[in-house]
């Protein structure tokens, strides 16, 4: 009855809290789910706790999750989660004390000057749900006076006053210059946090009304926010989104039975974490010590390639009944992940290994609106071919790099051309470096006669767009259009996978300045030809690359960049990878100059491709395992002919 009175009308509430002539108003759905509309949710007292994200109820079954959880976990290690698995009494008594420490020290990050401002401080308010999971547990020991209990409440809502306005009839939303902000991880750590003190403290007055602005904003921000899956800041803060609002969405089941995991919005974020995964990196699951190799999350924008995923297991377990399937799927995914818990004191209770897992088998994909292109072939093999290509809708509010038309490349368990990923925040590298254009695998737009590759950062945050995007057994094949980031005439990038051996990289240019194509590399040996190179890597594998276009004969041109979140001397912690720099190559063009370039990842046993060009006729011809394939460049699209096969593609 619950249920059905919380899917009535929510709609009412979103105009009220709205302001009027809002972007808000206006801007469609990307994702094109249903509305949530929510009638009044009421709230009950707490009879006994835990009760706000683990339940007493669910002790003995947490327990066991506890004892699973690895010996050097902030979980197992924290004492006021360890007293709650204690019979002795001292141990809860000094969690108490324990506790009331670690929330007034986040009294300095809660100050008006830090919160109140034009853009309300989320990233201090973080420790808001923090603090309550923690408090979750210590209000069961008995030991928290009601004078204690009382200054950690009135610590908390002044700090959400602080960012939401006193008065919760009108509540300080950001205004129209803001709307992207609005649909930031900041704004939503906010929101979030109002509700939650909501749910922990049912008494205050403004409990109700907090609780649904939550609910709310929240679905607001989850609905505008995701496009086609895929978070519109970056996969760091996708992953980051999903844990924040799961923290939020347990809480508010477990307080009134109502499940915001089912909605659309969640289960397709949870679904883009399948679908664009990596293949098993053996690199990567060396560190983890994970002999199989483990799959990761994409190193684009702000992200470091294999962010924690451990929140899959957690929508796994909310899905279980609603949608047995892709909790099934999801749990395939976290056992191949490589952080499997993560570094949140409460929430790892929650983490199930036992839940059912279901084989997965992922074929190409894509996410247009986010202009997420993915080619694979060979899925979950350990001659998985992997291809990530990124050209679509630039995000909100920044954690973008400039890297539209830009691609990494796996293969057979391997790094062979990856994304630079992101760099400590703090590190003067991370701009100088991460996020310049320069840091990945595209075309660049140079001054003429420019030589400082620092100053190579030719695409701005601005929109790309996506063409064709065609795929099946035999074939994918994408265009994508990076014209309007880098402020030049045309920049149209063709990809041709043809499965399972090759890739063909069509770059058409038309531009007065020059440009240079740029491969980045975890080669540790590079072997040049006249018109070709050999990224060899550290693992027995390899990456032929056949530069066609410019016919000019290669000169050797190579150079150091960095890889990952390193500072100067220790790395993220975050990322698998234990290698600080790529190689990178240089192929330099003239103004309006178009590349054609193929790419062949080869490992012990694969023979080495031939290539040819026929400039009049536009026509490459590949000699391969005895057959020959001819693409065909038309003015209208693409012909292809692999082996007695014929694809024929027109670009509208």
């Amino acid at each position: 009855m619950l249920m059905r009175q919380y899917i009535i009308s929510l709609l009412g509430i979103i105009c009220s809290l709205l302001p009027l002539g809002s972007k808000a108003q206006t801007l469609s759905t990307p994702m094109g789910v249903p509305e949530y509309p929510v009638e009044h949710i009421t709230l009950t007292s707490i009879e006994q706790y835990p009760a706000i994200i683990v339940r007493a109820q669910d002790y003995e079954m947490l327990r066991r999750n506890f004892e699973q959880l690895p010996d050097d976990s902030n979980a197992k290690r924290n004492k006021i989660v360890r007293a709650w698995f204690s019979d002795n009494e001292n141990d809860r008594e000094a969690a108490t004390r324990e506790f009331i420490r670690y929330w007034k020290n986040y009294t300095k990050r809660w100050s008006r000057e830090n919160i109140e401002r034009e853009k309300p401080d989320g990233v201090s308010m973080r420790g808001i749900w923090r603090c309550i999971h923690l408090y979750d547990l210590v209000e069961s020991y008995g030991y928290l006076t009601e004078k204690d209990r009382l200054e950690f409440r009135d610590a908390l809502v002044r700090t959400v006053e602080y960012a939401l306005g006193s008065n919760p009839d009108n509540l300080k939303l950001p205004g129209q210059k803001l709307y992207g902000w609005r649909v930031s991880n900041i704004w939503a750590d906010v929101a979030l946090s109002a509700g939650t003190v909501a749910l922990a403290f049912p008494e205050l007055p403004q409990a109700e009304k907090w609780l649904n602005f939550s609910v709310k904003e929240i679905l607001w921000i989850l609905e505008n926010g995701t496009w086609d899956g895929a978070w519109h800041e970056c996969p760091r803060y996708h992953l980051y989104q999903m844990k924040t609002t799961s923290n939020f969405f347990i809480a508010l089941f477990n307080r009134t039975g109502i499940n915001l995991f089912t909605h659309p919005a969640m289960k397709s974020l949870a679904k883009w974490c399948i679908d664009f995964s990596t293949p098993r990196d053996l690199v990567a699951g060396a560190a983890a010590n994970v002999s199989k190799g483990v799959v990761m999350s994409l190193g684009l924008g702000d992200s470091t390639w294999g962010e924690n995923m451990s929140v899959i297991n957690i929508c796994a377990y909310y899905l279980k009944d609603s949608d047995p399937q892709l909790s099934k799927e999801l749990m395939w995914l976290w056992k191949r992940t490589g952080f499997k818990f993560s570094e949140e004191l409460v929430t790892d209770l929650l983490i199930n290994p036992s839940l059912p897992a279901t084989d997965v088998h992922l074929k190409s994909t894509i996410a247009a609106q986010k202009g997420h292109i993915l080619m694979r072939d060979k899925h979950d093999t350990k001659d998985e071919i992997w291809f990530l290509l990124k050209c679509g809708k630039a995000s909100l509010c920044g954690h973008e790099n400039g890297d539209a038309n830009s691609f990494s490349l796996m293969a057979f368990g391997t790094p062979l051309a990856l994304d630079a990923g992101s760099g400590d925040y703090g590190d003067p590298n991370h701009k100088k470096w991460n996020k310049r254009s320069i840091a990945h695998n595209l075309v660049i737009f140079r001054k003429t006669g420019e030589t400082d590759p620092e100053k190579y950062n030719s695409s701005a945050w601005e929109d790309g767009k996506i063409i064709n995007w065609q795929s099946n057994d035999q074939i994918d094949y994408s265009v994508t259009d990076a014209s309007i980031p880098n402020k030049v005439e045309k920049y149209i990038r063709h990809v041709v996978f043809i499965k399972p051996q090759y890739f063909v990289i069509m770059d058409e240019i038309e531009s007065n300045r020059e440009s240079s194509f740029l491969i980045h590399s975890s080669a540790e040996r590079i072997e040049w030809d006249k018109h070709s190179f050999s990224l060899y890597t550290p693992w027995k594998t390899w990456l032929d690359v056949h530069a066609v276009l410019p016919e000019r004969e290669l000169q050797p041109n190579e150079r150091e960049g960095q890889i990952g979140a390193w500072t100067s001397k220790i790395a993220d912690t975050r990322s698998w990878y234990k290698f600080k720099t790529q190689k990178y190559i240089e192929i330099k063009g003239e103004a309006s100059e178009n590349y054609i370039t193929v790419l062949h990842p080869r490992k012990k046993g694969i023979k080495p491709l031939k290539t040819s060009y026929d400039s009049s006729n536009k026509e490459l011809q590949i000699e391969i395992d005895g057959r020959k394939d001819i693409i065909r460049f038309t003015k209208n699209g693409i012909n292809i002919k692999k082996g007695s096969h014929t694809f024929e593609y027109a670009n509208n």
